[in-house]
């Protein structure tokens, strides 16, 4: 997931979670590709992190992070606590924001918040870098810790297939239609005969169905199935 925010659509804490029960972080959150555009002259963060990760195991990982037409007077940290109340912290860790190849390629920032155990046991490895981070955020370099892939996607859905148009012919019935799929469609056949891509990915196809495949009758199904690379199939009569 790649994302920009630009001043003119998010003033204060633009990268904002929120504090209340329904918006609280409880896994991983990922992002790859974060530009922040025109941001100066505040004090609040462009990130802000929270006091609270109620399993212990919630992580953001953001890489490509970029600061487009940044001339402000650095009183902004990068990474920080946001406004409002300052209660005591709910849990014994922070939700630390990991900024992927910050340093240099495998040198990440680690920053967490100032008030979590992790700076109170371990103060001499964490520290201050303005702007990365501010008065209420911390951070330490950390090294082998890989980009999540949090999500394996798996390709469960058919082919959209549409007939669009039966036309007799001298020799048959030319079937026209139209397909679409999130992946790679391999195969559109009507009644078994294998039809023509007309474009790409079958997003318009065609085929001549021979008068003595079709039964002798008043009534005449045809049928157009697709087949896409994952071995979807739906089929579409007329």
């Amino acid at each position: 997931m790649s994302i920009a925010i630009c001043r003119s659509r998010s003033r204060r804490e633009p990268f904002n979670r929120g504090h209340d029960d329904d918006s609280v972080q409880y896994g991983s959150l990922t992002v790859d590709g974060l530009t922040f555009s025109g941001h100066h002259n505040s004090s609040m963060p462009l990130i802000q992190i929270t006091d609270h990760n109620p399993t212990g195991s919630a992580e953001t990982h953001l890489r490509n992070v970029q600061f487009l037409n940044r001339n402000d007077n650095n009183r902004r940290a990068l990474v920080n606590l946001g406004g409002g109340p300052r209660p005591n912290p709910k849990t014994p860790t922070s939700v630390p924001v990991i900024l992927h190849d910050w340093y240099g390629s495998g040198r990440h920032a680690r920053v967490v918040s100032a008030k979590s155990s992790e700076v109170r046991a371990e103060g001499n490895s964490y520290k201050s870098d303005a702007p990365l981070t501010g008065d209420e955020s911390r951070v330490v370099e950390v090294r082998d810790i890989p980009f999540p892939q949090l999500l394996d996607p798996v390709d469960d859905l058919p082919p959209s297939t549409v007939i669009t148009s039966v036309t007799r012919t001298a020799d048959g019935w030319l079937v026209r239609g139209s397909a679409a799929d999130n992946g790679e469609i391999k195969q559109v056949t009507v009644n078994g005969t294998a039809a023509r891509a007309l474009r790409d990915n079958f997003a318009e196809w065609e085929v001549t169905l021979p008068k003595q495949d079709l039964p002798r009758r008043d009534t005449v199904e045809i049928t157009a199935i697709a087949r896409d690379a994952a071995g979807n199939v739906e089929q579409q009569s007329r």
